[in-house]
């Protein structure tokens, strides 16, 4: 497979034999310590023995995805010197990145090494100038590899000049290019945890005076762009410097995690509307699990603020734009149909087309090729044949299949020859049956479509009763094949079910409703996502212009930004490779003395980087994020960059405790909260009065009891809930007498009346006199707050 993926590869200062003509090996990459959890999911160090052997290992590990396919070698600097460089290789896309040793033995190893393992290269491009990397030492590089043809260099009298032709190289014409991300140009290491953008290019900025000329025509000549991001906060590129460069952007809306509660319970409502349909939504309750009870999984069963609706409405909207979430809508033609559900029906329906029209191309198959080995003749078909034979086995799997009429299969002759070939195709000179006319049949389901001369003509009759357009029967309920009969006809065209037509259509829909249906599921997962993170969500400050400013308070919060950043609204280079159940996050040093790491780490592109300490805590933003990816990606892969120098094993460990109790980080949050405390009891506990005397055994509902402190209990619920309380709020719990006849088998729909706090239940009038029975009720914790007992079973004697 093709992912274009890009690598790093250095080569050690080893000696060369003079004159030798194949390169000794090189040092062979450690296999790593990988750990696998219970539940899914590997953490894996990828290291050697100094930093040069861990990027082989990387080039190693990751060259068996590439099939070896990349054409072009990127040279960068090894030196420490040319680091800038090296971080503005990471936009390239479309070839290698090799570290080239300073040491002309290094560099001819290096060029026999790509011969060896990188026989796919022919081409090598050097990034930067000749005190970077010299004509010399590409020319080392070439010597030992006779695969590669042609040289280049993209390069600038600067960094900033370098950095744009990079630029242009990994974004031609601007391809790809909707957003930009600023950088300080003198502090690389946002640069570095830029390395897995892929939505637009990373540019170098002054951190103070003039902008280089190179970096301003560059941005001049963008596509106008509304959308791009700062990385680091002030002190790292200040708002004065950013101007320079914005001038005339258009003011963005504030990013949606800094959104009221309002506003973000709103765009819940919205998106749940949208993926459920509107009737199904307004028929939930105004409520929405905890944070600690949602599993994104589930979220099919939840409700999300519905209106509580109780009368069921058959919508027929397929406009989205009808979705209300400001009253109950009545009326079934601006009732939105949703996704979810649509989408089952329609994988339901496919099922049964799909498995008709297999059996109907496979008696056409058989039909076909044995009119074709019989040589049947034109002359056959000039009306529907009589008989046993191979002609009227044929003409009656092409009726079966696309329900033509005769006047529209049969075939027309004149003076002996064939003047319309009706359903079939045949030899010009023997006039013997060579294949069917599929541009007849793609005809007549062009003009069965929508836009077409028929679209308004119902040919499918479903269930016996109602009559479909070709469109609208994809939505039909289709149960089983005979279900579907000829509705209305085409004169002289169309006399029977169209089964291709019909399964044509359903299969492009179905592909078009998926991508739908899983769009607004993602969106409405957003959406939940926002809601519970709220306030305490600081993913984006506003910037000049409108722009956003990823303003994390070091470089270790920058990286963890930027990778909830992509999470939410970017992507990554290679992220379609990776499934949602099998995600990938790399971790790298953010220390100053092993920064070639990250630059190892910015060529892995299907996930974030994060950068971690060489010792110490990891900062809690980045520990957060982590946890939040294993959450919701079960079987995580996580790969450390480096080797016990680079990342001491202290903050290994730390990342493998983050990952092995990700729900405990918090789990659904993305970013920046603490790990969860355990959840407190509420302030106050409902207190139950005297329960009531002798309640009546009629098998109606009698009052049994009494909240008290109602008033109170049901206005801390709300605090903490941020809506109305609902009866599955209160649950009341019967149990066994301890004394007496016990009769709590006899009690059913124990409920709170949550208007005034009374306690009802139903008692059996089979339920024996003087019978006893206790109850307790519960109040649901929302929150911080835990489930919350009253203080005692009350026990109730029946009349």
């Amino acid at each position: 497979m093709n992912l274009k993926k890009k690598f790093v590869i250095g080569a050690a200062s080893l000696a060369l034999v003079a004159g030798m003509g194949v390169a000794p090996a090189m040092a062979a990459p450690q296999p790593g310590d990988e750990i696998k959890f219970p539940d899914g999911g590997t953490f894996t160090r990828v290291f050697g023995d100094e930093r040069i052997d861990t990027a082989i290992a990387v080039a190693d590990r990751l060259n068996k995805d590439t099939e070896q396919s990349l054409k072009v070698a990127y040279l960068v600097s090894a030196g420490q010197d040319h680091m800038v460089d090296a971080a503005t290789s990471g936009m390239l896309k479309d070839g290698l990145v090799f570290l080239v040793p300073q040491d002309k033995a290094g560099q001819l190893l290096l060029g026999a090494t790509m011969k060896n393992k990188f026989s796919n290269v022919k081409k090598l491009v050097a990034i930067g100038g000749t005190s970077a990397v010299s004509d010399e030492a590409v020319a080392n590089v070439k010597k030992m590899n006779a695969n590669v043809t042609t040289t280049g260099r993209l390069e600038g009298k600067n960094r900033y000049e370098t950095n744009v032709a990079v630029a242009k190289a990994a974004y031609k014409n601007y391809n790809g290019v909707s957003r930009v991300y600023l950088t300080r140009g003198d502090n690389l290491v946002d640069a570095l945890a830029a390395g897995s953008v892929a939505d637009g290019p990373v540019l170098l900025v002054n951190h103070e005076g003039d902008l280089d000329p190179a970096t301003v025509a560059y941005y001049q000549d963008l596509p106008k762009l509304n959308r791009g991001v700062v990385l680091g906060g002030q002190a790292a590129l200040s708002d004065e410097q950013v101007n320079k460069l914005l001038k005339d952007v258009k003011v963005l809306d504030p990013w949606s995690y800094l959104k009221s509660t309002a506003e973000r319970k709103a765009a819940v409502q919205a998106a749940a509307a949208n993926y459920f349909g509107q009737d199904a939504w307004q028929r939930q309750h105004n409520s929405i699990p905890s944070k600690k009870d949602f599993e994104p999984k589930n979220l099919d069963s939840y409700d999300f603020f519905g209106q509580g609706a109780n009368n069921q409405v058959v919508g027929t909207s397929k406009n989205p734009s009808d979705v209300n979430t400001n009253a109950v809508v009545t009326d079934p033609t601006k009732v939105f149909v949703g996704y979810k559900e649509p989408m089952n029906l329609l994988n339901k329906n496919m099922l049964v087309v799909t498995n008709k029209h297999t059996d109907l191309q496979s008696k056409l198959d058989i039909a076909l090729r044995n009119a074709v080995a019989e040589k049947v003749k034109a002359a056959k078909f000039t009306s529907a044949p009589n008989g046993n034979g191979a002609d009227k086995d044929l003409w009656d799997a092409v009726k079966d299949m696309y329900g033509l009429d005769p006047q529209a299969m049969q075939v027309a002759m004149k003076n002996g020859k064939v003047s319309d070939s009706g359903a079939f195709e045949f030899d010009s000179d023997t006039q013997e049956i060579t294949g069917l006319n599929h541009a007849l049949f793609a005809d007549v389901q062009a003009k069965l479509s929508d836009g077409g001369d028929w679209e308004k003509t119902k040919l499918y009759k479903v269930g016996g009763r109602d009559k479909f357009t070709l469109a609208d029967a994809v939505y039909a309920v289709i149960d089983a094949d005979n279900d579907v009969t000829i509705g209305d006809a085409v004169t002289n065209k169309v006399a029977g079910v169209n089964w291709d037509a019909l399964f044509n259509v359903m299969k492009d829909e179905q592909a078009s409703m998926d991508k739908k249906t899983k769009e607004a599921k993602q969106a409405l997962l957003d959406a939940v996502t926002a809601y519970y993170n709220g306030e305490g969500m600081k993913l984006l400050t506003g910037s000049s212009k409108g722009w956003s400013r990823l303003d994390g308070k070091n470089r270790y919060e920058t990286s963890a930004l930027l990778a909830v950043y992509e999470l939410m609204d970017g992507k990554y280079v290679n992220g379609s490779k990776v499934t949602p159940a099998n995600g990938r996050v790399y971790l790298a040093s953010g220390d100053d003395a092993h920064l070639i790491d990250s630059v190892v780490a910015g060529q892995l592109t299907d996930g974030p980087i994060l950068l971690v300490p060489a010792s110490g805590e990891i900062d809690k933003s980045v520990i957060q994020h982590l946890a939040y990816l294993k959450y919701k990606h079960t079987n995580l892969g996580t790969y450390l960059i480096g080797g016990k120098v680079a990342v001491s094993d202290e903050v290994r460990n730390a990342a493998v405790k983050a990952l092995k109790h990700a729900k405990d980080y918090a789990g659904a949050d993305t970013y920046g909260k603490e790990p969860a405390a355990p959840a407190k009891p509420y302030a106050i506990t409902p207190a139950l009065g005297a329960p009531t005397a002798n309640p009546a055994h009629s098998g109606n509902s009698v009052e049994i009891g009494k909240i008290t402190n109602y008033a109170d209990v049901k206005a801390l619920l709300e605090d903490e809930k941020g809506s109305a309380i609902e009866a599955n709020d209160l649950k009341v719990t019967i149990t066994s007498a301890t004394s007496g006849t016990d009769v709590s088998g006899k009690v059913s729909d124990a409920v709170v009346d949550i208007t005034n706090g009374e306690i009802k239940a139903k008692i059996a009038t089979d339920a024996t006199a003087g019978g006893k029975f206790k109850f307790q009720v519960t109040v649901k914790g929302y929150g911080n707050r835990a489930d919350t007992k009253s203080a005692h079973e009350h026990e109730v004697t029946i009349a």
